[in-house]
């Protein structure tokens, strides 16, 4: 005995479009296969959301220089690993240099994100304001051509 339907939902996000290309023709493919193997019919219903947001090295460089020089090197905090994180920020820096910085808004015990009961450590907005005024400040000086 078997259900009559199924519906499997998911997300992708890759850090190069053309895996999720990759990986939608894959999943098709496999669907496909599946087909054959079990006399099923199914569907792909594959949309595309936002993509993974993609930092550019110069512009991180250029970043991690504003922070050190405003906020001092014990403000920089390197992930081990790169953020999934698909924001629509993602779309700008796809069209020009961009970097999307984490200012740390939590505290322990505070929920995550995206979460009804977050409560924001409001004191990390003067480094929020401090790093973003440090940042023009550096892109107006003169000689600066880009970030």
């Amino acid at each position: 005995m078997g259900a009559e339907d199924a519906y499997l939902e998911g997300t992708c996000r890759t850090y190069a479009p053309e895996k999720r290309d990759y990986i939608e023709a894959r999943l098709g493919e496999s669907l496909k296969a599946l087909d054959l193997m079990f006399g099923t019919q199914s569907q792909l219903d594959y949309k595309r959301g936002h993509s993974a947001t993609i930092n550019n090295p110069d512009a991180i460089d250029f970043m991690e220089g504003v922070a050190k020089a405003y906020l001092g090197p014990e403000a920089i905090d390197h992930p081990l690993f790169p953020s999934m994180a698909a924001e629509d920020f993602g779309y700008y820096t796809q069209a020009i240099k961009g970097a999307f910085l984490w200012l740390g808004t939590g505290f322990e015990g505070n929920p995550a994100l995206h979460n009804a009961s977050l409560t924001i450590d409001e004191s990390i907005l003067k480094t929020g304001v401090t790093l973003m005024a440090g940042g023009i400040a550096e892109l107006l000086a003169p000689g600066q051509t880009e970030a």
